[in-house]
């Protein structure tokens, strides 16, 4: 399945089954605006700073965001870990991962991968053994949004391999 997310054109996003939307920091109301615009669909949370792990289960580990320091992602990991029974997901690219695996070694976590060049690694884990749930795989800076291909399992909630 794939899956649609852009923190700046809502309206660019194509018609499909699951989005992610970011709930806090610059853009605090995208998600709410992707939800809006797409009221059937499975909306995920983002969440760049690390203190909404009660509303996003997914957390944007990336140079510039608020959240990109191992210490501060661990913490929100945790906090999302005790607050539900529902695993985060932690958003990367290739570059972080090891980071990413160092700092949230000890949690139950999965990954969403940003690779941008077509590679698609979800349904894989990676070298800690962790399940790669979404891999952004097209997109980028100058795209008007992004694509990921994602597990349907996690998407509807089902038992993950």
């Amino acid at each position: 399945m794939l899956m649609y997310d852009s923190a700046s054109n809502v309206e660019s996003l194509p018609v499909g089954e699951a989005y992610a939307g970011y709930i806090n920091d610059r853009f605090a109301d995208n998600k709410e605006s992707i939800v809006k615009r797409f009221p059937r669909a499975r909306v995920f949370g983002i969440d760049v700073i690390g203190d909404g792990w009660d509303e996003a289960s997914i957390f944007d580990y990336e140079e510039g965001n608020p959240i990109f320091d191992p210490d501060k992602l661990h913490n929100a990991v945790a906090h999302r870990e005790n607050f539900r029974p529902h695993t985060s997901v932690v958003y990367c690219d290739r570059a972080n991962l090891d980071s990413v695996e160092a700092a949230c070694a000890s949690l139950w976590h999965m990954l969403w991968i940003s690779t941008l060049d077509g590679t698609i690694l979800t349904g894989q884990k990676s070298a800690s053994g962790t399940l790669i749930v979404a891999t952004q795989y097209k997109g980028g800076v100058n795209a008007l949004f992004d694509t990921s291909r994602v597990l349907d399992q996690w998407v509807y909630g089902e038992p993950l391999p």
